[in-house]
């Protein structure tokens, strides 16, 4: 069961190309309706769920609320199975004639009845490349709701974190963010508007050729996308930016040679008062 259930989900995930920005907290109906911004209801379930499906060039490590992981580390060559009602495999094609199996196939992650709470997501790259993900949910009556990730680049051994919330009650769903937020320069206790796939704590180094920085960056529902600005190099950007509340974007960020200085700011005020500010460098190798 837990074998074709997934070769479902892939087959989905290979097909699907989702445009950007891409919303990041709103439920959407069943494939078969295609019609975004609703939860599918279907026959009444006595379990909720989440599922993380994924192609070959990754390794999924989730982490539930209390701090226990089950999924792949490969940097450190390690295997966690440790959340309850949880299971992380891999579901490789076998060549029959050579008897060779896939040697990097499909993931899937799975888990029942999850405990409410923010659970946290690192995808490491087995391998340079792009990913694709999909995260799925179904509440404890049955509605559906999904995230997709496509196209996402990343390098053998670099790791992205996410972070998603769901407590399985009906009427839930998924809400995915960044795993990494920026510092603020001011005193404000707000919470942060923007997160990101990848650490922004002082220095980045991106590869030379192109010479350009892939950004997975998280919008909050509560921003005001006018409000919106970013800077590189004192030049505005804010154009190459499509904030929307609740969405995530991939914006390649286009370099000069050595140091780079990137600022973004929004705020969840139409005034634009007190925004959330995030400075940071970017280097390139």
């Amino acid at each position: 069961m837990r074998l074709s259930r997934f070769f479902v989900l892939w087959a989905g995930l290979q097909a699907q190309q989702p445009p950007s920005p891409q919303t990041a907290t709103s439920p959407q109906k069943s494939a078969a309706a295609g019609v975004p911004g609703r939860a599918s209801k279907s026959a009444p379930k006595e379990e909720s769920s989440v599922t993380v499906a994924c192609n070959s060039t990754v390794e999924l490590l989730l982490t539930d609320p209390s701090g226990k992981r089950t999924g792949g580390d490969p940097i450190l060559q390690r295997s966690y199975d440790e959340i309850p009602s949880a299971y992380y495999e891999s579901a490789g094609i076998e060549d029959a004639q050579a008897g060779a199996v896939e040697s990097d196939p499909p993931k899937t992650l799975f888990i029942s009845n999850p405990f409410p709470g923010r659970y946290r997501l690192s995808i490491t790259g087995t391998a340079s490349g792009t990913y694709a993900c999909r995260l799925l949910s179904d509440d404890a009556a049955g509605a559906h709701s999904e995230i997709a990730l496509s196209d996402i680049p990343i390098g053998e051994n670099d790791v992205q974190k996410f972070a998603f919330e769901f407590d399985g009650k009906t009427g839930s769903y998924l809400r995915l963010s960044g795993g990494f937020t920026g510092s603020s320069n001011s005193a404000s206790t707000k919470p942060r508007l923007l997160s990101y796939a990848t650490g922004l704590t002082a220095t980045i180094h991106a590869r030379s050729v192109p010479r350009e920085f892939p950004l997975l960056i998280f919008y909050d529902p509560r921003i005001v996308a006018s409000t919106f600005a970013a800077e590189l190099n004192g030049k505005t950007m804010t154009p190459l930016f499509h904030p929307k509340p609740g969405s995530w974007e991939l914006i390649r960020i286009p370099l000069a040679k050595r140091l780079n200085r990137m600022r973004l700011a929004v705020s969840d005020e139409p005034t634009g008062a007190e925004p959330n500010m995030d400075q940071f460098e970017i280097s390139v190798e």
